[in-house]
């Protein structure tokens, strides 16, 4: 029996434009591909002509487990999953020659990183417009332990009428208050960096409130007999 090679894994974005990283798995075990849980992505192999094509999820115990349903092209398209800590999936894939020979299967490991939990306060909710201070901003982001190359940043960003936000892209942010009375929010957004597949799903916002009050105009008096 010949046997075919299986040349290099692309990994894409499926309805998702995929950024590769500096630290770009390989698909190996010791350096998966890094998606975000909450994307949808496609495994591709290289085109063999005549070849068809068989993937397989890994086998519980290790190894190739049971062929997957459907799954007989050179591209495995793969949901989004809510897995709630950071997993490592591997699949299998052999092609078959149109001669009837079969290679070994290749093996690729994909870890899925759960999208993080965001929320973002301020110190002062309330402020009279009469009164300019100083608003403290904190984002506190909950997220899993991630896999080496992968990072996260913030962002801060203001509705309109909110003033210059200094350190917009660190956990805590200053920014001055609004002097015209009405409701301001202040957003906080937390984006991973450093996957194969970057989604939607796993750059998370929060928002907080500010509510500058209206100030009474200066008060006048006049006299008249009693």
């Amino acid at each position: 029996m010949k046997n075919l090679s299986l040349k290099s894994l692309v990994l894409g974005a499926m309805a998702l434009v995929a950024t590769v990283s500096a630290n770009a798995g390989d698909g190996t075990s010791g350096n998966p591909y890094k998606v975000c849980a909450t994307s949808n992505f496609k495994l591709t192999t290289d085109e063999v002509t005549g070849a068809t094509y068989q993937w397989y999820n890994a086998a519980s115990g290790g190894g190739m487990g049971t062929a997957i349903t459907n799954a007989n092209g050179r591209v495995l398209e793969l949901s989004a999953s809510n897995v709630s800590a950071v997993t490592t999936t591997s699949y299998f894939v052999t092609v078959t020659s149109s001669q009837g020979c079969t290679s070994t299967a290749g093996q690729f490991f994909v870890t899925a990183i759960p999208a993080p939990a965001v929320t973002a306060s301020a110190d002062d909710n309330f402020i009279c417009g009469n009164t300019p201070q100083t608003i403290n901003l904190e984002a506190t982001a909950t997220m899993p332990n991630l896999p080496l190359g992968v990072t996260f940043g913030y962002a801060w960003t203001g509705s309109t009428g909110v003033g210059l936000i200094a350190t917009p892209t660190a956990m805590q942010a200053t920014t001055p208050s609004p002097a015209t009375a009405g409701a301001y929010t202040y957003t906080a957004t937390v984006t991973y960096g450093g996957l194969d597949v970057n989604g939607s799903g796993c750059t998370v916002a929060a928002t907080t409130t500010v509510n500058v009050g209206a100030v009474p105009a200066t008060p006048t008096a006049s006299i008249s007999a009693n």
